[in-house]
């Protein structure tokens, strides 16, 4: 059968019957296949533009949660926080872990250690920090999703 499609007399057929039968069914299948484009296009078009759009509304987002963040740690009693409190704990615990990486005895030179309530507040104020940070994190991931549905 498909050798027949080939041969000449299907090509006098299909050049005889061709414009009047097939050329109609050819025009309307290219017609339908340009609409489908343009939907597609348009569709794409629409969501590029709705991605920018939430692209730039997470850039917002992070901007003003980072301004936030600034303007706290421009407040005087932030650092005031951080120099009682943190930052001991960390020369603290730096030192314990420097002295022991290099080898230091604790009969040569050790950190004495600290009372066990004050061991509880550095604990505390580490957990704080890092975990609040952690937290906000988390919160407004789970915030992000929630707004989102």
């Amino acid at each position: 059968m498909l050798a027949w499609l080939a041969s000449g007399a299907a090509k006098a057929v299909l050049g005889v019957f061709g414009d009047t039968f097939v050329k109609p069914f050819v025009e309307a299948y290219a017609v339908k296949k340009n609409v489908d484009l343009e939907k597609f296009r348009a569709q794409s078009q629409e969501n590029q533009v709705l991605g920018i759009g939430v692209i730039n509304a997470e850039v917002q987002r992070i901007k003003s949660n980072t301004d936030i963040i600034q303007a706290g740690m421009q407040h005087r009693i932030w650092w005031w926080g951080w120099t009682l409190f943190v930052i001991p704990v960390g020369i603290y615990h730096a030192s314990i872990f420097l002295l022991s990486t290099l080898g230091i005895e604790p009969g040569t030179f050790a950190v004495l250690r600290v009372p066990p309530m004050q061991e509880q507040w550095a604990m505390w104020i580490v957990l704080s920090i890092f975990g609040a940070q952690t937290a906000s994190g988390i919160v407004s991931t789970i915030a992000d999703k929630i707004g989102k549905k």
